[in-house]
């Protein structure tokens, strides 16, 4: 009996060290988020916690995120959308617990956890698809009349002449 339970012992040690890491194998560092706006062809950067930008692009798109930045730190981004005639917004992306890391626990532990916390992926986002709605400015729009006052008169224009003008009128 002591004769197939090393065995046995070995391979359960083994399958830790290989299978290691629920989430880390089921989700990866990393997390593809979409990011979408209304109207579209807006331009997003993408920001980290530090204020350095990590993505830009054109929407709709979709961005590679980091899930953490170091051990136990959660990665957490803000995504600004531009589009001319439109007023900027933002957006966070802000992580949650990854429930496959629970995973570890059914397979043993330990490594596990270290492992998917060393590549982040004990962390998930709470959402992978940003939908931004921008809101139009007044750009183009005329000004807004106060009731009872006055618009402003346009500006006199002065007529310019050339040269070759100022010679035609003479002959």
């Amino acid at each position: 009996m002591t004769r197939l339970r090393r065995p046995l012992l070995a391979l359960a040690i083994g399958l830790v060290l290989i299978v290691g890491g629920c989430a880390t194998i089921i989700s990866g560092r990393t997390s593809d988020v979409q990011l979408v706006s209304s109207p579209p062809e807006a331009r997003v950067v993408v920001q980290d916690a530090e204020g350095k930008v990590v993505a830009q692009a054109i929407t709709p798109a979709s961005v590679s995120l980091k899930r953490s930045r170091k051990w136990f730190r959660p990665a957490r981004y803000t995504a600004t959308f531009e589009k001319y005639g439109y007023e900027t917004a933002q957006a966070t992306i802000d992580p949650t617990f990854n429930p496959w890391a629970i995973g570890n626990l059914a397979v043993g532990g330990g490594l596990g956890v270290v492992v998917d916390v060393a590549t982040g992926a004990l962390y998930r986002f709470k959402t992978d698809n940003v939908q931004q709605a921008l809101a139009a400015t007044n750009m183009g729009q005329p000004p807004m009349l106060i009731s009872g006052s006055q618009p402003t008169p346009p500006a006199p224009q002065t007529a310019v002449r050339t040269a070759s003008a100022a010679n035609e009128v003479r002959r």
